[in-house]
């Protein structure tokens, strides 16, 4: 757990058990951010139809309050309070520079990055949606990920949200098309266990061990893993649980 702004070093010797547990996770993680960013995209496509953030300034307000301010609220008094009492910027020079630079400014070992970028993709959003027709849309969210491509550092969160602006314009799309997705007939458990096996055995395979840190395959994984659990919810959105 080291990185350019603090760290500990932890040797950790892993069971067999402990080695598959660790193989899971990493299947999610290829897929969870940009399924959470999805879902927001689809969830604030559903308020834009139904008349909310009109105004620019109400709903830049509404978001900081419940992006921002949780965010300054959680470093200050939980994440910044661990590091420093754990050990985690026992061997920096300045702890005050590496804690405002690894936490903030370049979210190097911030783990709630993606709180700051889901702000900037909202704002980039409504602002996209006001004054661009579709195919402008399109076209600004392809260059703003090839930008994130060149960018080396996550500035403000501004090189997340560039490259996690993609699924969530994918969300919007989905809940307009939502109606027409639910009419597919997903109940066959062939299709879908067909699904997690081509993904897991397939594109995930190729995403770990050969192109590990290429953000453009990274991008391929991320939308069959969304694929992936769309189809799992709707095998599940059609069966009946007995909760008695």
């Amino acid at each position: 757990m080291q990185t350019a702004y603090g760290g500990i070093v932890i040797n950790v010797q892993y069971s067999e058990v402990q080695q598959l547990i660790l193989l899971i996770v990493r299947l999610i993680y290829s897929f969870h951010m940009p399924l959470f960013i999805f879902l927001a995209g689809a969830l604030y496509e559903m308020g834009r139809k139904g008349g909310k953030w009109e105004s620019f300034f109400v709903f830049i307000i509404t978001k900081a309050r419940r992006l921002l301010f949780p965010f300054v609220s959680v470093t200050i008094f939980w994440l910044l309070p661990i590091k420093y009492f754990s050990g985690y910027y026992s061997v920096s020079n300045s702890i005050i520079k590496d804690m405002l630079l690894g936490q903030v400014v370049f979210f190097e070992n911030c783990h709630l990055w993606y709180v700051v970028s889901l702000f900037w993709i909202f704002q980039i959003s409504w602002i996209m949606d006001k004054f661009l027709s579709r195919r402008f849309k399109v076209a600004a969210i392809i260059g703003l990920f090839c930008i994130a491509l060149l960018i080396p550092v996550n500035f403000l969160g501004f090189k997340k949200a560039f490259s996690y602006l993609v699924y969530f314009y994918a969300g919007k799309v989905y809940e307009r098309k939502r109606t027409m997705f639910s009419k597919i007939d997903f109940r066959s458990r062939k299709l879908v266990i067909s699904g997690i096996c081509f993904y897991t055995i397939f594109i995930y395979g190729i995403y770990l061990f050969l192109f590990r840190n290429n953000d453009i395959v990274y991008s391929f994984v991320a939308f069959a893993g969304i694929g992936m659990m769309l189809l799992l919810s709707y095998l599940l959105k059609r069966k009946s649980f007995n909760m008695g």
